[in-house]
Order: C-alpha cells, then sequence, then structure tokens
C-alpha cells in the first residue's frame, strides 16, 4: 500500500475510504479480480470484514475504494492503514 485517505464518493457521497496501491500490489489485485469476476470477497482489517463486494469487472486501476458509514469512522481507518497501525487484506468470501 502506498497510501490510505478519506474522500466522498461521487455517486453516493459516502465517506469513503481510498486506499492506493503499490505497482506490485495493484498487478496481484488486477489479476485477482480477473480471475474471481462475479465472486464475493472479502476486504479485512486486522481480520474483521468490513466490505464484501461482488467482483464486477476487473480492477487494474490500484485503488481499491471502501465506503464507510460514518466520516469519522472513515478516517479512523485511513489514519490505521497510512500509519500501519492496521493491515488490509482480501480474500474470497467463504460461499
Amino acid at each position: 500500500m502506498v497510501s490510505a485517505s478519506v474522500e466522498r464518493d461521487l455517486r453516493t457521497n459516502a465517506p469513503t475510504v481510498f486506499v492506493h496501491l503499490t505497482d506490485s500490489s495493484s498487478r496481484r489485485f488486477a489479476q485477482f479480480t480477473v480471475a474471481n469476476i462475479e465472486e464475493f470477497f472479502d476486504f479485512r482489517v486486522n481480520s474483521r470484514t468490513v466490505f464484501k463486494p461482488t467482483i464486477r469487472e476487473p480492477i487494474t486501476g490500484g485503488t481499491i475504494l471502501i465506503p464507510m458509514q460514518r466520516q469519522e469512522d472513515a478516517e479512523d481507518l485511513a489514519a490505521r492503514l497510512a500509519d500501519g497501525k492496521a493491515t488490509l487484506e482480501v480474500a474470497l468470501a467463504p460461499n
């Protein structure tokens, strides 16, 4: 991960954590999404699921968006990711 920041989603106006990946992580994440179209997957922070979307199309831009309910939660998550106090994991969700 290169950085994490909070921005507003342009479509929903929800507070959203933008996680910017390194080049190598971006390539691996793109390969993961290409191989798992229409599958559910988990975004976990410190082993706790924070977002469980379905992969609809390959994600190749090197940025992961994690929508949050509250601005404060988004800011806290971005800060913890940015300073290394939290780890982000991505995995296929159990069926």
